[in-house]
């Protein structure tokens, strides 16, 4: 759930737009961002209104959004009037990294959206830690949701800081403030593992991307090293299962690492099936690992809900790969092979993380001009400029294989799939600027069908 600041649907007025981007930029600091990146969002904002004003007829309208989504400030632009094509003066402005992420949508009959987001900045909370890793108090362990109150918030960031110092990734993570923001945001359900002596020992969190609602990321696993190797890893996943489906979701994903095996021996443990592998998707040297390279990450799934029907658009090679996943999954599915029948939209969206250079691209519905929208999307200079280009495409719809048709004929490869969320079931497509070196993914053996089927489908020969 996003919080709303406001929304506004104003007539074309390029006089406005000053004393608009300058309003909008001093709500964000009171909110938390630093004056810096208000002054960056103050910029951008500008720009890309007068931008949009330019390709407008004199009678249109065009609505301006604002949105806390707790990790970040978000303002979004959509209007109805020509086709994105961006100048080089945007083009500069997305290369010199005055966003963190943007996006863009397009939604057929209600038209065109382009959303700029800028991080909040950790603010380090001013208290004086000392470092639990002197000593383990006891080992009698309780797991259960992070509590929004100043003293579980600050034992969580206390976990983080005693494990990473200040060097954590997930940096918002260490101000209270944020912390809580993204607890709010109702997509964000922290969990941890507190001793007799309230020391917190274990952290991680149901992350739920809205691209794949109901079918959260068990992420940000984190274990205190003096606690390490008691299984409380396995515990606390074992938690956010039952936290999952109290909580009505459809099931649970996660992205483990592949550069080790550890993580990856745990979903086994735990009956994780096996369904896809995103290359390259994380920057070299994320982990402390190899620094010469992009890494990867291999996905587990486990779906509750086994009575749901899921139909599946596929072409005839994907039939392999995806009967294997769905079956070995245990669930309730029919894949369809004949051509669609009627006329479909173009749905799509779009997120460039300037941080990872990661491009992410989610696809709802295609119509047989999809590889127009699509070449037009990925020869742009914002997608263009990311190392890798992930392609999330619901299959659940029968337009999906003229998207998939584009896809490979522009040489991405199929990666697999994460199913099950109440959006519809993703096939996932990747391309690179680099190839992925393939022999030094580190897989566990009921990984290796997967590896398998997705190595045949792709023509990828070691």
């Amino acid at each position: 759930m996003e919080n709303t600041v406001f929304e506004i649907t104003l007539k074309k007025d390029k006089r406005i737009i000053p004393e608009l981007a300058s309003f909008i930029a001093e709500s964000a600091k009171k909110m938390g961002l630093s004056q810096k990146k208000a002054r960056f969002l103050c910029f951008t904002m500008e720009t890309v209104l007068e931008y949009r004003s330019d390709a407008m007829d004199e009678n249109s309208e065009i609505s301006i959004k604002v949105d806390d989504t707790g990790s970040y400030f978000r303002f979004s632009v959509t209007d109805f009037g020509s086709p994105y094509i961006l100048t080089k003066n945007q083009q500069a402005i997305l290369k010199r990294k005055l966003v963190d992420r943007y996006s863009f949508e397009q939604r057929g009959r209600k038209g065109q959206c382009f959303s700029f987001m800028y991080k909040y900045d950790a603010l380090v909370p001013k208290v004086e830690f000392k470092s639990d890793r002197q000593e383990l108090l006891d080992e009698d362990f309780v797991f259960r949701r992070l509590k929004k109150n100043d003293e579980d918030i600050l034992s969580a960031i206390r976990c983080l800081y005693d494990t990473y110092g200040y060097d954590y990734y997930h940096q918002h993570l260490y101000s209270a403030e944020n912390f809580r923001k993204c607890m709010n945001s109702g997509t964000y359900v922290p969990i941890i593992g507190v001793n007799g002596h309230n020391q917190t020992m274990c952290y991680s969190a149901l992350d739920e991307n809205l691209w794949f609602e109901g079918v959260p990321e068990f992420s940000n696993l984190v274990t205190n090293p003096i606690a390490r190797g008691k299984g409380l890893a396995t515990k606390i996943f074992k938690e956010a299962e039952k936290i999952a489906e109290d909580m009505e979701y459809e099931g649970i994903h996660v992205s483990a690492v592949a550069y080790h095996p550890y993580t990856q021996k745990m979903c086994n443990k735990l009956g994780y099936t096996p369904s896809a592998i995103e290359y390259e998707i994380n920057p070299p040297g994320t982990g402390g690992y190899d620094s010469t390279r992009r890494l990867e990450c291999v996905i587990g799934v486990k779906i509750f809900n086994k009575e749901k029907k899921h139909e599946l658009y596929l072409r005839p090679e994907c039939n392999d790969m995806f009967n294997m996943i769905y079956k070995a999954e245990n669930l309730n599915y029919e894949i369809h092979n004949e051509d669609p029948d009627g006329d479909f939209e173009n749905v799509l969206t779009y997120v460039v993380d300037t941080d990872t250079s990661n491009c992410f691209v989610k696809i709802d519905e295609c119509a047989k001009d999809i590889e127009e929208s699509l070449n037009r999307m990925i020869q742009s200079e914002e997608v263009k400029s990311a190392d890798v280009v992930t392609v999330n495409l619901n299959m659940n719809t029968p337009g999906s294989v003229y998207g998939y048709d584009a896809l490979r004929k522009m040489g991405f490869i199929c990666t697999g799939c994460i199913p099950g969320s109440v959006n519809g079931d993703y096939m996932l497509l990747q391309s690179f600027k680099v190839a992925p070196v393939y022999e030094k993914i580190v897989v566990e053996p009921n990984y290796y069908e997967l590896v398998k089927e997705l190595y045949k489908l792709n023509r990828i020969d070691l």
